[in-house]
């Protein structure tokens, strides 16, 4: 299993990775790099930053993220679902529309100034989560425990009250008005 440590990679050094699937990262950076539709099964980032990435249906299977960082990245159709293990992950100023976190469990995981169209978070557990400034259009949190989570500037969003745990969660004025869409409310 290919082991790397302190590296940083970019568009000059990439190849050096010959391959991702099972490979291990510790502390490394990937920098402007286009790993989209490429196989991370089994592999393992600990404690990783990528910054301006292309990680779009990247295959995860059996994956884990433990301390990893993603900023201005896209990380387009990602199933963490596939992951073993999700913990601590901050997105800054990221697109991850269509991803799905489904029975996930991830506790302080953030979303800052972050697209997340059509993700799936269907039957997770997001306590004390950050969704601040974020467009949440069509995003699922069906049966979703979000407990303590942020949802500060974020837009877009519809959560069904009678079936998610919002106990303790943060809203700004006027978007936490749409937390009475399922009700079918019309305020004037």
């Amino acid at each position: 299993m290919p082991y790397f440590e302190d590296e940083v990679f970019d568009t000059e050094n990439i190849n050096e990775v010959s391959e991702l699937r099972g490979s291990e990262f510790i502390c490394c950076e990937f920098v402007s790099i286009d790993i989209s539709e490429l196989d991370a099964s089994n592999a393992k980032f600990i404690e990783c930053t990528f910054t301006n990435c292309n990680l779009s249906n990247l295959k995860l299977l059996g994956a884990s993220f433990r301390d990893v960082t993603f900023v201005d990245s896209k990380c387009i159709g990602l199933n963490f679902s596939d992951c073993n293990t999700l913990f601590e992950l901050k997105f800054n100023r990221s697109i991850l529309n269509y991803a799905s976190f489904q029975d996930c469990t991830i506790h302080g995981a953030q979303f800052i100034s972050s697209t997340l169209k059509d993700t799936d978070f269907t039957q997770s557990t997001f306590e004390s989560g950050d969704f601040s400034d974020s467009d949440l259009l069509g995003t699922n949190f069906t049966r979703t425990n979000l407990k303590g989570s942020k949802f500060l500037n974020a837009r877009n969003f519809y959560i069904d009250i009678t079936n998610t745990n919002l106990k303790n969660c943060k809203f700004s004025m006027p978007e936490v008005l749409n937390l009475l869409s399922p009700f079918g409310i019309e305020i004037e």
